[in-house]
Parts: C-alpha cells; structure tokens; sequence
C-alpha cells in the first residue's frame, strides 16, 4: 500500500500546485499538450475532486439534468443516461443552431487557419453531427462551443494525431496488448479495451503510447461515425505497479475533449479491493455525468453489454480477431530504427520495448490474422456483419 500512498500523495501535491498557476478560465480545461513527467491539473478537477465525499460503495448512479436555464440543453437530453448508452439516436441540434455554429467556425478558420486540420473543419462545416456533439459539450451555447472548438483543434494540430498512420508504430506496440480496436458491443458502439496487467511505467517510451492511445481513439470514434466508443478497462490480474495514475487522468481528459460526446460508457471490470482507492481518486476527475457512465462487471457480466462473439479469448469470447496482429506494413522496431521514422527512436527504447515484451510473455513473432481484414486501419470500415 505505500506505493498506492505516495503515488497518491504525488497527485495531491501536483493539484496543490496547480492552484497557483494563472489564468485557470474555464476555457483552459480543455487538455493540454503536456510533456511525459507532467499534467496539467486544472480549476474544474480541484472543483469535482472536492466534490466527491463518498466511497465507491456508496456511489449511487442519479440522472443528472442539463442546466435548467438553457431550454436547448434540456430539448437535447436523450438516452445518455441508460444501462448501455450510445449516440445512435441522439438527436442533431435545430437548423438556427448549426447556422449560427458553422458562421463562428468559418470566421475563426478565416482568422486561424494554421490550427485546423482541414478534413476535420469540411467536416463541422458539412456533417451535422459532427458540430452537434461538440454544441452538446458546451451546452448549446455557441460562443463557449467555438472557444472549445478552438482549443480541441491546437490539440489535434500539435499531436499530429491525423497524419500519424497505424503503420507507423511499431509492431511491438500491437503486440505488448495493453490498449487494442475490437468488435462491437451489443447496442453498435466501438470498443476499446485496456489491459492493465499488461501495461508497464515506462517512461521513455510513454509519449509513444500517448499518441497511440490517441489514434485509436480517433479510429475507433471513426468507425462508428463518432456516435458512441465503450472502454473496457480490465484489471485482470493487475497490480498496483501497473497503474499510472497519471497516464489514467491524461487519458479520460484526453478523450472527453478529442472525442466529446464520444465516449458512450466505462466498463471497469474485476475490480479488485485494492484498486478502490485509486478508483476514488479517478473518480474526483470525472463530472458527475461522467462518473455516471461507469459500469461495473465481474466474470461474464460483461456478456450483458458485449455478445460473446464479440469478446475476446481471454474473456470467454469466441471471437477470432487477433488482438495482438499489427496492420500490414508496420514492422518491428529494430527495423525501423535503421532509417528515418515518424518518432525518431533510441536504442534504450528499442532495449524498453524488448523488455516490456519479455515481461508480458508475448513473443515478437507471434502468428495471426493481418487485423486490417477486419479492424477499423487508418478511417476504412470494417465489420461487415
């Protein structure tokens, strides 16, 4: 348990002195660009961390109502609130609305071109949803929308997150399995899971796994038309030394504000008695809308939310999609280190990788199904069924 305190202790400290930085608006919450040994904690996370009182056991999931003050808000209420949501039926917002929404947007790209990602801003102007969802985050109001709008796209610029390819990684990234693409739950929503046993604290190669995190997100948002995305978070087997506290927070922060209205529902699963403490600190950074969507599930409860055709091996699932295959084209690491690569690569991360890999008990030549026959690869569609 010291290790649990101290990690705890640490992110105490950081939101101490976090307090004292300026200019902490509103706008500024949106996350950041941050190197590998900080994050930015900010006004809104010490507000909700003071917030939460009581324990997971006595956490109680309530409906929380938009504010009563914006109709709009109310009107676009919908099923985000059920057992197992999604955005499928989620309403756009009226045609006044997105008017007004994409004359702010054209203004702001005449004034800032340099920021947006061109596909994405044809996008807000031409897709009513894509507009629609980021209106939802901010509450229908189009001034605070555009401010957010506007900090979303530096975030996108400045990750290169669209022009990175899956290819580029390399294939040990697929193989170590701790974050993977995977068949749909039950209601249509892409899925994401997360293995924290096999996640290790490595730093050197952790802005590596930041920004693969982050293509997934963007893919599997993709894939589903940016209408829902479930995680699965798996603590099967973890330890306390695979949890990074702040690797967890960058991630949640990450997705809220690079997905918004994209994220449909958590599953944590097999909680073990001694993550509840962290997943109390967890749970301060998460509005209380946002703690609503957790689910909790032990052995196949996850089955109540993902058909068992869908889940993996490793979860008693009959699916036969390879979830360590890398994509066709992405090679091992110490054949990318011998020229030019997108991240510029060392040797000590060519040595972490191994290592990781070793740790894991996976082997780098490890057979299977190319995952481009049927994982989302770089924007194409991909289950048929």
């Amino acid at each position: 348990m010291n290790k649990l305190h101290s990690s705890m202790n640490a992110l105490r400290a950081k939101l101490q002195e976090s307090l004292t930085e300026e200019n902490h608006t509103e706008e500024n919450s949106i996350i950041e660009v941050v190197d590998d040994n900080k994050i930015m904690l900010n006004l809104r996370v010490h507000k909700e961390a003071s917030a939460v009182k009581h324990s997971i056991q006595n956490s109680k999931e309530t409906d929380i109502e938009p504010d009563e003050n914006d109709s709009r808000a109310v009107k676009q209420q919908n099923n985000e609130f059920e057992k197992q949501p999604s955005f499928h039926n989620t309403k756009n917002c009226d045609k006044e609305l997105l008017e007004e929404m994409r004359r702010l947007l054209e203004l702001k790209y005449q004034e800032m071109p340099e920021i947006f990602d061109y596909q994405d801003y044809q996008m807000m102007l031409h897709d009513d949803w894509h507009i629609t969802r980021f209106l939802l985050r901010c509450r229908c109001e189009p001034n605070r929308t555009i401010k957010f709008i506007e900090s979303y796209a530096k975030f996108r610029k400045q990750t290169q997150v669209s022009e990175i390819s899956l290819t580029d990684f390399p294939a040990e990234t697929f193989k170590v399995n701790s974050i993977f693409m995977y068949a749909p739950d039950r209601v249509g929503n892409s899925t994401i899971y997360i293995r924290l046993k096999n996640f290790k604290r490595v730093s050197l190669i952790k802005d590596l796994s930041k920004k693969f995190a982050l293509k997934l997100t963007l893919l599997a948002d993709q894939a589903n038309d940016g209408r829902g995305v479930a995680l699965v978070f798996d603590l099967t087997g973890a330890g306390l030394d695979n949890m990074d506290l702040e690797m967890t927070y960058w991630f949640l922060r990450a997705f809220k504000s690079y997905c918004p209205k994209g994220l449909s529902y958590i599953i944590v699963y097999n909680l073990s008695w001694y993550f509840r403490a962290p997943l109390k600190l967890i749970l301060s950074w998460m509005s209380a809308s946002n703690r609503q969507l957790l689910r909790f599930a032990n052995g196949n409860e996850i089955q109540d939310y993902i058909a068992i055709d869908n889940l993996p091996d490793y979860l008693g699932g009959t699916c036969k999609i390879d979830y360590c295959a890398a994509p066709e084209g992405c090679k091992p690491i110490k054949e990318l280190i011998k020229g030019e690569n997108t991240f510029n690569f060392t040797q000590e991360q060519v040595r972490e990788f191994e290592e990781l890999l070793r740790s894991n008990e996976i082997s780098i030549e490890r057979s299977g199904r190319s995952m481009n026959e049927s994982i989302l690869l770089d924007g194409q569609r991909v289950f048929a069924r």
